[in-house]
């Protein structure tokens, strides 16, 4: 079974993240490796950005992470961190 979206992204903020900060597109590269989400990576036929940017973007939002656009000329560009996302010892 795939793991929640939620769980890779906390996995590769913490594992690959400058202190827990990611730029989008590196993390975009991180929770969508193209081997395992090949389709994640097509563009719609009318132009616009890959699928997993939509949905990465969707999961920052609801999921309550840190994403700042400062300094970004585009959203691939921002910066994505952490925030309230802190695994626990549980985990």
């Amino acid at each position: 079974m795939p793991r929640k979206i939620k769980d890779r992204i906390v996995d590769a903020l913490t594992q690959h993240g400058n202190g827990g900060f990611l730029v989008y597109h590196e993390l975009a590269k991180l929770v969508f490796p193209k081997d395992k989400y090949p389709n994640a990576w097509n563009h719609p036929a009318r132009g616009g950005p890959p699928g997993c940017y939509m949905v990465l973007s969707r999961a920052i939002r609801e999921h309550g992470f840190y994403i700042s656009y400062e300094d970004a000329p585009a959203v691939v560009y921002a910066t994505v961190g952490l925030a309230g996302n802190l695994p626990t010892k549980d985990q």
